[in-house]
């Protein structure tokens, strides 16, 4: 009876369950602990209650009365979430935010979750789908101008606007004031276009170029609006403007094939015989005739400047207008500009032939090498074969010489002087002195001799060499005088017929004086000690003086010898 005495012997509901009978007649509501009713959904209790008390407006709680724990304390009410609200005391659950709204506020305020006026629409550049913390900024390529006046106008990604072609937005979603506005979207830079939306404007391809640099979107809208480049002219990927292929190089294609333009190599290097000092060119320009230029499409700088194309040298021809080298003028030839006038070695007659005692045996050369003293070469520029080796070059002939070192003949020695040599040794042919006068008992009449005339037997000429006076003449030649004979030809003195003889001519017939026989033993009663004689009396078959020169005379000349 002690436990049924006092209104405290009752026991109190547990937290988060209620029972709201007050004491009535019917003792049956409050016999078990299983009349104690959990709460409901939205609310939560403390021991011994009456009644459940609502969350409030900005939080829920879910559990409808299955679990008193979950609605125990006040703190079993969670205030919404982001993007969620509830303007209703008792909930199960928050509310989500319209699309295009948020509610940034996590589970912190429940004053910021107890109004649908909560949900904030969209900031300009941004969107939500609902029940969102955050609107989404709008990705690369687009904008949003709205400035929160209309949820609707935030409630999808398609809200965003798409930049129009030629234009980009680089920002992907992450500042919503690079996505508010229509200006937001730039025009595409130089070398550049785009389509419509885009985040990145597109390079034009290499071999192109698009000048504009962000000024006309319309000039930036398609790939169409890279131009090829130019002739001379490369360029890389997304290029303002094409490079220039530089001097010394050259590209043909005038804005025709993308794939001619599209690397510097397009730039091809000038050939051999060509060079090209403008910085754009579609071909390289010719040398000209008498000139070369030996690289051939490797060094630019051999080809950058009309400079580089030389004058052909010394003993060279180019008719060709370009080219890597010039010609040679051959053997027996020679040209002697070398290399400072173009137009001295533009055609093969610039190589002359040599002239007159000059020869050439190089295939090149500026000048012809003289044949030298003792030699000659007739062929005055005339035929090149006459002048093509020394060999060409004659020695003078016997009785001939010559000191000067071109000559196209050779000098007589003139009479009384021989050579014999007759064109093997040019040294004994290359001074006057090689000229001999002729020695005693010789003479020569001829301009030009191998040798000299002797004086026939019966005859001398003393002088031996030194005075051309005494060898010019047949007449320099000497018949013997009184008591002398000579029995030799050449000879430079005559012999006495010596003791006991004697020879009564003196220098008038020389057949008197030719033989030791000529001679005559003295006669009965007469001696003679070895000087010449002419006693006695004349033989009476003598011949006259004036006779006897004739005959002399005409002898003489068929004693001559080559």
């Amino acid at each position: 009876a002690s436990l049924h005495d006092s209104n405290a012997d009752c026991t109190l509901c547990d937290a988060g369950t209620y029972l709201a009978d007050d004491g009535g007649t019917d003792n049956t509501l409050h016999d078990n602990v299983n009349d104690c009713t959990t709460c409901s959904s939205g609310r939560y209790s403390g021991a011994g209650a009456d009644t459940c008390i609502d969350c409030g407006a900005g939080k829920y709680l879910a559990d409808d009365g299955t679990d008193a724990s979950l609605h125990d304390s006040n703190s079993a009410c969670t205030i919404c979430e982001a993007g969620k609200y509830q303007d209703s005391a008792v909930a199960a659950t928050c509310t989500s935010c319209a699309a295009g709204t948020q509610l940034d506020d996590d589970g912190a305020d429940a004053s910021n979750h107890d109004n649908v006026n909560d949900c904030t629409i969209c900031a300009a550049g941004t969107y939500s789908s609902g029940a969102t913390q955050s609107c989404t900024v709008c990705s690369s390529g687009k904008y949003l101008t709205d400035a929160g006046t209309d949820a609707t106008l935030h409630d999808n990604q398609n809200d965003c606007t798409s930049c129009s072609a030629g234009q980009f937005l680089a920002d992907d979603g992450v500042d919503a004031t690079n996505h508010d506005n229509m200006n937001d979207c730039v025009v595409c830079a130089a070398g550049k276009y785009s389509g419509v939306g885009f985040g990145v404007c597109a390079d034009c391809a290499a071999g192109k170029y698009l000048a504009d640099d962000g000024v006309t979107k319309a000039s930036h809208d398609s790939a169409s609006d890279c131009s090829i480049c130019g002739m001379g002219k490369y360029s890389d990927g997304g290029s303002g403007t094409c490079l220039n292929c530089g001097a010394g190089r050259y590209q043909a294609d005038d804005g025709v094939d993308v794939t001619a333009h599209d690397e510097s190599t397009d730039c091809i290097v000038c050939e051999s015989g060509k060079y090209q000092d403008q910085e754009v060119a579609s071909a390289c320009v010719n040398c000209g005739i008498g000139k070369f230029l030996e690289d051939d499409g490797v060094d630019t700088n051999g080809h950058d400047e009309a400079s580089d194309c030389s004058v052909c040298g010394a003993g060279k021809y180019q008719s060709e207008s370009f080219a890597a080298h010039c010609h040679n003028c051959g053997v027996g030839m020679y040209l002697e500009d070398d290399g400072v006038n173009h137009l001295n070695h533009d055609e093969s007659t610039d190589c002359s032939i040599c002239p007159l005692g000059k020869y050439q045996d190089q295939s090149f050369s500026g000048s012809c090498s003289d044949c030298g003293a003792g030699r000659y070469l007739t062929d005055d520029g005339t035929t090149y074969t006459a002048h093509d080796e020394s060999t060409d070059c004659q020695v003078c002939g016997s009785g001939k010489y010559q000191d000067s070192a071109v000559a196209d003949s050779c000098v007589d020695c003139g009479i009384g002087k021989h050579i014999e040599d007759d064109g093997v040794e040019a040294e004994v042919h290359d001074d006057s002195s090689d000229c001999l006068v002729c020695s005693a008992g010789r003479y020569q009449t001829e301009m030009s001799a191998a040798l000299c005339s002797d004086c026939g037997a019966g005859m001398y000429l003393a002088d031996d060499g030194v005075d051309i006076l005494n060898h010019d003449s047949v007449n320099d030649c000497s018949v013997c005088g009184l008591g002398k004979y000579q029995d030799q030809l050449a000879a430079g003195s005559c012999l006495a017929c010596g003791g006991g003889k004697y020879l009564v001519d003196d220098g008038t017939d020389y057949l008197a004086h030719d033989n030791v026989d000529d001679c005559v033993v003295c006669g009965s009663g007469k001696y003679q000690v070895g000087a010449p004689s002419d006693e006695l009396s004349m033989p009476s078959t003598a011949i006259s003086n004036a006779e006897n020169t004739t005959f002399l005379t005409t002898l003489l000349v068929g004693f001559g010898r080559g």
